[in-house]
């Protein structure tokens, strides 16, 4: 029999979400990784509640500041990131004023009525540095600490606090990791474990990158009330509602990110449209001179956020890959009315050139948090006007800008896109939300219902 949670969502004064029951007798604060907020790591946090419902969580989302190692750009950030091309080659600044802040809103919970020896601090890639850097160099003895695709910034200097060597650490970490290398990681791990953290819990993940699986995630008891089975292939796709499928939705991730970051996402939307198959590709490694030539997943180079010709150089070699997934499900008996495709940042860019420039309409397209690149010589196939395009931003985007977004959809209504719905989230950053995926779930029930009349293919 399944376990239903008592826990709401809600958002606190100081903008932190909130997912808790009545009476908490524990809490996990989570960090986000760089550039995310709080929000993109909701719906986990939702999901893990479900088998905790004793269990509150809070979830902060950092400050924008300037982050060197992304060309200077304002971005949510615990702390500025000069390189990664070592673990101790970076000295973290503004990574102290995040540990107080992280350690006021632990005291808040302790005034709440919450032991500390129930508190657990964790997060992902710069949220599980902080989590490390904070947890283990304070006189706070906290329940235990949560490090995921993470490092210990400062390496060299750093200064275990004695007081803390029985809190428990759990360490996770993919071991294709391009963004924070696997070695960082196990480094990490035995400077802890030289330093005198006596219970270190490691686990590897082989082929899993800079992002999350499955695996990770304490999810025994969601696994009772969700029929929604995960697939995934030798090329790293995440695959849900495999087994006869009237629909299929391609979701495309952004920048350096992979298919297992937006999993748990298409999870719970695969749960309620068991009809719809899910396929969650993930980019292949390539140098992005945004990054500084980094190799990191990437559906196409990004030299800026403007530019002319060469810029998104390959996102046509990524639309033809694309059209030919489309098309070898349209072989297996799914018509292309019932095919959508859809992304998230670089990922919508890549649904825009691929379902509107082709003379073979699909049924719909979504974008979340992008714009068209090189607008000005985008070629709209006029066959497609009538497919739906579904365009959801936040108007607080600090990577993609919002009005990006707007002059794109206008751009699409000009060339005669006639199904255009946009939906607006106030205060969002370049992330997702619960309201969105909602407004998602909706919208691919009206594109590609469960029951639909019989179409000529």
């Amino acid at each position: 029999m399944s376990r239903l949670s008592t826990s709401r969502m809600t958002t606190d004064a100081d903008n932190n979400i909130v997912v808790s029951p009545e009476k908490p007798s524990a809490a996990v604060v989570f960090l986000h990784g760089l550039g995310d907020t709080g929000h993109g790591w909701s719906d986990a946090m939702a999901m893990l509640a479900k088998g905790l419902p004793h269990v509150k969580f809070v979830l902060p989302t950092a400050a924008s500041m300037p982050v060197t190692l992304n060309m200077g750009m304002r971005m949510p950030a615990w702390y500025d990131i000069k390189s990664l091309a070592r673990v101790n080659g970076d000295n973290a600044d503004g990574i102290d004023a995040s540990r107080d802040r992280i350690m006021a809103i632990i005291q808040k919970e302790v005034a709440g009525g919450i032991p500390l020896s129930r508190i657990v601090l964790g997060g992902f890639s710069q949220g599980a540095a902080v989590s490390l850097f904070s947890g283990y160099q304070s006189e706070t003895v906290l329940g235990g600490i949560i490090a995921m695709s993470g490092y210990l910034p400062r390496y060299g200097s750093f200064q275990f606090a004695p007081e803390t060597a029985d809190v428990p650490l759990l360490m996770c970490h993919g071991e294709e990791d391009p963004v924070v290398r696997f070695d960082y990681g196990k480094m990490s791990k035995e400077k802890l474990e030289t330093a005198g953290v006596k219970d270190i819990e490691f686990h590897a993940y082989p082929d899993m990158e800079h992002g999350a699986c499955m695996e990770e995630l304490d999810d025994e008891s969601e696994e009772s009330i969700c029929s929604a089975k995960m697939v995934v292939d030798k090329q790293k796709t995440v695959v849900y509602n495999s087994e006869n499928p009237s629909a299929v939705v391609f979701f495309l991730h952004g920048l350096g990110d992979t298919a297992h970051g937006w999993a748990e996402t298409f999870r719970s939307v695969a749960k309620e449209m068991p009809h719809v198959k899910f396929v969650l590709p993930t980019a292949a490694p390539r140098p992005v001179t945004i990054a500084n030539g980094r190799e990191i997943p990437a559906w196409y180079d990004i030299e800026a956020f403007v530019g002319g010709a060469g810029y998104a150089a390959g996102i046509e070699q990524t639309r033809d890959a694309l059209q030919s997934m489309i098309a070898q499900e349209v072989e297996a008996g799914i018509p292309r009315p019932r095919i959508v495709v859809g992304g998230f940042s670089q990922g919508g860019a890549v649904s825009y050139f691929t379902g509107f420039q082709t003379k073979q309409p699909i049924g719909g397209i979504m974008v979340l948090s992008s714009f068209i690149p090189r607008e000005k010589e985008f070629e709209f196939a006029p066959e497609t006007a009538h497919v739906p395009l579904l365009i959801c931003h936040g108007d607080a985007d600090s990577r993609a800008r919002y009005e990006w977004a707007v002059k794109s959809k206008q751009h699409l209504a000009d060339a005669g896109v006639e199904d255009i719905t946009f939906h607006t989230y106030p205060s969002m950053d370049h992330t997702s939300c619960q309201q969105e995926i909602k407004d998602i779930q909706a919208w691919l029930a009206r594109v590609v219902p469960a029951t639909t009349p019989k179409q000529e293919l």
